[in-house]
């Protein structure tokens, strides 16, 4: 489940609702998932991750689910990479790729 991208990339992870949306004041067709807590000694933490950040992609495809995510952190420990390069949506600024590392 959603264990390996906590022990991966130190994130817990919800898949957006309506309600979330609405908090985070994203648009109604934004998809991807909101980030409930960040490990403090994660690179997701050193990289500047926080609570209520939302993934919107990894590996350069989509995230809709937390099935998504974890397909990319296997698929890039399956071909030896040591990061997975997530796309953040923090609020209204412009998403932004970050390299996390995977532990």
């Amino acid at each position: 489940g959603s264990a390996q991208v906590q022990e991966r990339l130190g994130l817990q992870v919800l898949p957006l609702n309506a309600q979330i949306r609405r908090q985070l004041r994203l648009n109604a067709d934004t998809t991807g998932l909101v980030i409930g807590q960040v490990d403090p000694s994660s690179d997701a933490a050193a990289k500047g991750f926080r609570p209520g950040d939302v993934i919107i992609g990894a590996n350069n495809r989509p995230v809709g689910t937390v099935a998504d995510l974890e397909n990319a952190v296997r698929q890039a420990r399956a071909a030896d990479r040591s990061a997975v390069l997530l796309r953040v949506q923090r609020g209204t600024a412009p998403p932004a790729s970050v390299a996390v590392r995977l532990r």
